[in-house]
């Protein structure tokens, strides 16, 4: 078969069934030489006549007639958001010709589109409720090797470690890349089991060629326990120590259940053709979500920005921000807090400015109260929600930081980044 001629049936697991959804194909009516090659989607009848019916993307409009999506963006938001993250997608490129599987099921290992992504993508962690068939309606792929469990992580994470150091084994680059998850991010991280069979995600430290440090275990954590001191929903998630010494970050899959899958979209899926990415600002999203999810979802979404600006998140791209579909109200409603992480240095750049047309990018509290209309809270209020963030986060880093295992040389690496919630405090600086 040509690639190009290739389908994937889509099905929805709702409340532990699985039900037929339509069909995800190339369109081979648009420019197929591009890079990534558009693809089409048509709902099944019985789906959309089907009492569980909803619309499983803001761009796939429940309608009998084929939906074609365009070059500029070519695959619909759901299904994007189900491929792997930056970390899987260099496992999977880098291991692509070597893998058995990859090369019984894609025509051409070397060049893989995203519909060739989808099908090696494992079933069991893929994100959301969504599955994907071939033609024989089987499931795919696979889970070609058992998960880890999340308390026996020591042989995962060398292979991690030989693999950023670019001195490892067929073997081990294979059995990282069998267990990638599609949560966003280039952290490196694997999928993971409880001893109850409850799916997770792990996190390990990783620090670039110059020395910075871009994943650290225990400051993903001691954000996290600062937003719940703000009652801030947040993914369920702990520390444990490996053998090397290392921590690795364990955080429970919010898209999953008592075993079942839950309807899961990005941010960036849900605001979809309303913001260009590369000038995207809390201004506009702030705006969308008001209007979209109503006031209480607003709020809660303008307190995690504040929160951003606290730690100094700079990965607050739009796919670290996600919302999960409730049946019983038929709404769509933010997910759990993750992926939040504070960068050490002070002039790192975010992809989301606060204000738009904001060609300084800055961030301070200041720009953020100047915009709080937008989402429906007045100045005043937006003020106090500020003030409460950077108590938080100025009175309990270092005490979650110590209690956690960071050593002195990691409290001052991130002094910097914290102490500027104390300055605000004191009025001496706006941000």
């Amino acid at each position: 078969m040509n690639g190009y001629d290739q389908s994937l049936g889509v099905f929805a697991s709702i409340d532990g069934q699985d039900i037929a959804v339509g069909e995800l194909y190339y369109d081979k009516s648009a420019n197929m030489l591009s890079r990534d090659p558009v693809l089409a989607f048509q709902y099944a009848h019985n789906f959309l006549e089907n009492e569980k019916c909803y619309q499983i993307s803001p761009d796939l409009p429940l309608t009998r007639e084929v939906i074609r999506m365009s070059e500029r963006i070519p695959t619909p938001g759901v299904f994007r958001d189900m491929l792997p993250d930056e970390w899987g997608s260099n496992l999977i490129w880098r291991s692509s010709s070597s893998d058995q599987y990859v090369m019984s099921v894609v025509e051409n290992p070397q060049f893989l589109h995203q519909l060739d992504v989808l099908k090696i993508t494992s079933d069991l962690t893929r994100q959301g409720n969504l599955r994907l068939a071939n033609e024989s309606n089987e499931f795919i792929a696979p889970q070609l090797s058992p998960l880890p469990i999340v308390d026996s992580l020591d042989e995962i994470a060398e292979s991690k470690n030989h693999y950023l150091s670019n001195i490892f084994e067929t073997e081990e680059i294979l059995r990282l890349k069998n267990v990638v998850s599609s949560i966003g991010g280039a952290a490196p991280k694997v999928s993971c089991l409880d001893r109850r069979g409850n799916l997770y995600i792990a996190k390990f430290f990783k620090a670039d060629i110059t020395g910075q440090i871009t994943s650290n275990p225990i400051f993903e954590e001691v954000c996290l326990r600062i937003a719940r001191e703000l009652e801030i929903e947040t993914e369920k998630s702990q520390l444990i120590q490996l053998s090397n010494g290392e921590y690795a970050f364990i955080a429970k899959r919010f898209d999953r259940l008592d075993g079942n899958r839950i309807p899961y979209l990005s941010l960036y899926s849900m605001v979809e053709g309303k913001v260009n990415r590369s000038e995207t600002s809390y201004e506009l999203l702030g705006e969308l979500v008001f209007s979209k999810f109503g006031a209480k979802a607003s709020k809660d979404f303008f307190v995690r920005v504040a929160l951003n600006i606290a730690v100094n998140n700079t990965d607050d791209h739009l796919g670290n921000t996600g919302f999960l579909f409730d049946f019983s109200s038929e709404q769509w409603e933010l997910a759990p807090l993750f992926d939040i992480y504070p960068n050490s240095n002070i002039k790192g750049q975010s992809p989301v400015s606060v204000k738009k047309n904001n060609v300084h990018n800055s961030r301070g509290f200041s720009d953020l109260i100047d915009i709080a209309p937008v989402f429906g809270l007045s100045k005043d209020v937006a003020k106090k929600i500020t003030h409460k963030v950077a108590s938080a986060v100025s009175s309990k880093w270092v005490e979650q930081a110590l209690a956690l295992g960071a050593q002195s040389v990691d409290i001052d690496r991130y002094e910097l980044v914290f102490s500027l919630s104390s300055y605000y405090l004191r009025g001496t600086v706006s941000s």
